[in-house]
């Protein structure tokens, strides 16, 4: 049967050698959507650069692709989701890749929206190890797919139902 939901976009963003745990990730969004969506009238919709950015030519001024992928998802997005493995990405025109890019452009859109992050705990590039030393607040590392699809599943109900922007922009039936 039909129900009106209000819908979140999740920005699920990752350099290409972290996109398997991006499956999972969508994965976890859909098994909480099948759970809560209904009774709270929220969907929460996965969004990716591969799938939800059309093939256009970049705006004149600032022509590069990433700035196609900032206007039609990174300021569309309720909460940005990314995920780091072995490498921090490739530079893009601005920040050193364009994941960090896309970061500190929501960031700056939305300070008080969602970035939730995960790290690789075996990677060995040093440019990835040094961002997460920097990185404020809370991150989570993982070992493998399985255990980043496991805890984003655990997260997700604790960022729609406890943080701030997702309060104010939603009614809450369902508890924790």
């Amino acid at each position: 049967m039909s129900y009106q939901a209000t819908v979140f976009n999740l920005m699920i963003s990752c350099p290409s050698d972290a996109k398997n745990g991006q499956e999972g990730v969508r994965k976890s969004i859909n098994n909480w959507n099948d759970k809560h969506s209904e009774r709270n009238q929220i969907v929460l919709l996965p969004l990716y650069y591969e799938t939800h950015v059309p093939a256009v030519l970049a705006d004149p001024g600032d022509e590069r692709p990433q700035a196609v992928i900032n206007d039609y998802i990174v300021r569309m997005s309720d909460w940005l989701i990314v995920i780091f493995k072995n490498k921090i990405g490739m530079f893009m025109g601005r920040a050193d890749s364009g994941t960090l890019e896309e970061i500190q452009l929501f960031r700056k859109l939305y300070p008080y929206r969602p970035v939730s992050v995960y790290f690789y705990e075996q990677t060995e590039d040093e440019k990835v190890k040094e961002y997460k030393d920097k990185l404020p607040g809370i991150w989570k590392g993982y070992k493998n797919d399985s255990e980043l699809q496991r805890k984003f599943s655990d997260d997700i109900s604790h960022v729609v139902y406890k943080n701030t922007y997702f309060q104010q922009n939603m009614w809450i039936i369902d508890e924790l």
